[in-house]
């Protein structure tokens, strides 16, 4: 029989081996992930709306969390800019998300469900200055029944949770207005 400490060890153990500078967001990911679930569970929905319509920080406001998430997820030459987020940077973003979020919930247990793992993506790239939509939908699907899904899309490119968007109707998104994707 398993001791019942060894997935902490194992998580603990994956979490020493990281450098230095990949643990800072993953750490961000992860307190985020632990809010968005805590918050869905103690905080009626109606309250949680503003929240996810703020919106994102200035560039230059988000320059030095994106030079450290960039020396991550970007090559040496395509350095974030201090007062724009450029096409290439913006996607680099937006892909790295969703290995971040996974990564992060591995360390959690239990499952994370894809309203919190949206939340989280929307509040880390708001950081970072990337607007973006969060999408909730429904749908009635013959093996599962009523089901709700939610996802993030920034402008019309998915983020997280966008795998199949089409088979949901949209019953809300925040903020109401998609801002373009750069």
């Amino acid at each position: 029989m398993p001791h019942r400490y060894t997935g902490l060890r194992q998580r603990l153990a994956r979490f020493r081996q990281l450098r230095p500078p990949g643990r800072r967001p993953l750490l961000e990911a992860i307190f985020y992930l632990l809010a968005a679930q805590l918050v869905l569970r103690l905080i009626p929905f109606r309250w949680l709306t503003p929240y996810f319509t703020r919106p994102a920080l200035r560039p230059e406001a988000s320059y030095a969390r994106r030079m450290q998430l960039g020396k991550l997820v970007a090559s040496p030459c395509d350095a974030p800019h201090e007062h724009e987020i450029s096409g290439g940077e913006r996607l680099r973003l937006r892909e790295a998300m969703p290995q971040l979020i996974s990564e992060a919930a591995w360390f959690l247990p239990g499952e994370t469900a894809c309203f919190a793992r949206a939340i989280t993506a929307q509040a880390l790239l708001r950081r970072l200055g990337v607007a973006t939509t969060l999408f909730y939908g429904a749908a009635m699907l013959p093996d599962a029944g009523l089901t709700a899904h939610v996802w993030l899309q920034d402008g019309d490119a998915g983020v997280i949770g966008h795998d199949t968007p089409e088979r949901y109707h949209v019953l809300a998104r925040y903020p109401d207005k998609i801002p373009p994707s750069r």
